[in-house]
């Protein structure tokens, strides 16, 4: 099993034999925060299915190189996860 490290904007553990994997057995939480001088508060997010991988080659993000899918919420929403790994 790899596991697999969420970028700031969420939090969770990632644990799996690839990321799909991992984004579909995972508990991942959105953070909450202030936006225009409004809080909103972080929330649970309830992944339907896992749409694609999302080529990411060559591609860092806080010089680390990152492993992205686009999945689909319970809600309808479709959302890009970036993840990394050590």
């Amino acid at each position: 099993m790899k596991q697999y490290h969420l970028f700031d904007e969420f939090v969770g553990e990632l644990w799996g034999d690839n990321l799909e994997d991992a984004v579909l057995h995972a508990k991942i939480r959105r953070k909450g925060g202030v936006v225009n001088n409004v809080y909103t508060p972080g929330q649970d997010l309830k992944i339907v299915r896992v749409i694609q991988n999302i080529d990411r080659t060559n591609y860092t993000r806080g010089n680390r190189k990152t492993e992205s899918v686009l999945v689909e919420l319970e809600d309808g929403v479709r959302l890009s996860i970036d993840t990394y790994t050590d």
